[in-house]
Parts: structure tokens; C-alpha cells; sequence
């Protein structure tokens, strides 16, 4: 079948055990597939068959070429079905010097919602460099996204909202040191957030 298939070519792609440290993980399970941290694909979705076919090939999937690495390892485990991990258990942003609703959190809240309402949808350039962003939802549980490098922290914010289907003010919290996202004017590229991660907080 198309997981078979896929999960032999997918190891001349990139070979089982654990791979270089940079790599996306590409994990077959008996009932999908799954690609790093992202939600479950199903064999036969017609969507996904160019990508299982270049990895039936010996392929890095031409889907993966923007993530920064060109590394692929492949996890056997079509004999388990895939679980959904449980949500993760809320943590409070651990910045120091503002209370929440005050200072740079405030001016970041307030940002965020202008750039909800003045983001609208945009267009993914394949021909151009990509980057793919993992979210923690504020209610639980992470998506993954594919962006341009030249997309703003404005367009990050409507994606996110969109995703978490709501119209309530929230803030971004990324980078590192963790702080919340400030200027939608920026580019991704320019904020830091290249295969970066960030965490969604209701203001």
C-alpha cells in the first residue's frame, strides 16, 4: 500500500535511526504519516501523493526544501497507530519587569490587534524562500505553518488567529529570550523567526 511503499523509499531518502541533529522527521504510521511535530496525513489523500512519491523515489520532498535542512529521517512505526498528544499544561510567560496588560506586553496586544484587522490573506511564493513556524495555541495543541521570509509578524498573527478561530485580542510570544512580538511591520526574517517557535496568549 502507499504507507508501504512510501516508508521504503522514504529510508533511501534519509535512513532510519536517529539522523543529523537538523533533520525533519518524517514518522509513518499505520494509519498516516507525519511530518515532524505536524498533524497526521493519510496515505490516500490525493494532496499528499507527490510527496509520497518523491520519497517512494529516494527524494527529499520538494515541500520540505524551505525548512533550512536538507536532512530527512525516517521513523518506522507503521506497526502503532498514531496518537494526538495531550494538550500542553499552560505555562505563564516567564519574562521579568512588565505585569501582564502593562508595558511592552500591552503595546504588543495592541499591535497584534491592529494587525488582525488590517491582515488579510496572502499568497505562499514556492520560487521563494520558505520557513515553517510551529504555534502553541492558546487553547492547546500546536499547528505548523509555511511562510516567506518577506511575510510580516502581521500576517503570522491573522494565520494564528484564523487557525485558533477567534477575533479576541492575543499576543505572540517568540524568540529567544521569549517576549512578545511587537512591530507586525516586520519581517519574519527580520523578528528572529526563521523555523522558529511560538506560543499564543489570550491578552
Amino acid at each position: 500500500d502507499a504507507g508501504s511503499d512510501a516508508g521504503g523509499g522514504g529510508a533511501g531518502a534519509g535512513g532510519g535511526g536517529e539522523g543529523a541533529a537538523d533533520a525533519n522527521i518524517l514518522t509513518f504510521w499505520k494509519n498516516g504519516f507525519q511530518v515532524n511535530d505536524g498533524p497526521l496525513r493519510g496515505y490516500e489523500d490525493e494532496a499528499n501523493a507527490e510527496f509520497l512519491a518523491e520519497v517512494d523515489k529516494g527524494y527529499v520532498p520538494r515541500e520540505l526544501h524551505g525548512t533550512g535542512t536538507n536532512n530527512l529521517t525516517v521513523k518506522d512505526k507503521r506497526g502503532e497507530d498514531y496518537k494526538a498528544p495531550p494538550p500542553p499544561a499552560y505555562t505563564a510567560f516567564s519574562g521579568g519587569g512588565q505585569t501582564a496588560g502593562t508595558g511592552a506586553e500591552a503595546a504588543a496586544a495592541e499591535a497584534a490587534a491592529v494587525a488582525a484587522t488590517t491582515a488579510g490573506d496572502f499568497a505562499l511564493d514556492e520560487s521563494a524562500p520558505t520557513t515553517t513556524i510551529r504555534i502553541g495555541l492558546a487553547a492547546g495543541g500546536r499547528v505548523t505553518a509555511k511562510f516567506n521570509l518577506t511575510h510580516t509578524v502581521a500576517d503570522l498573527h491573522a494565520r494564528v488567529a484564523r487557525e485558533a478561530g477567534t477575533d479576541a485580542p492575543f499576543v505572540l510570544i517568540g524568540g529567544f529570550p521569549p517576549k512578545p512580538l511587537g512591530d507586525p511591520s516586520a519581517t519574519l526574517e527580520a523578528a528572529g523567526l526563521v523555523n522558529a517557535a511560538v506560543r499564543m496568549r489570550m491578552a
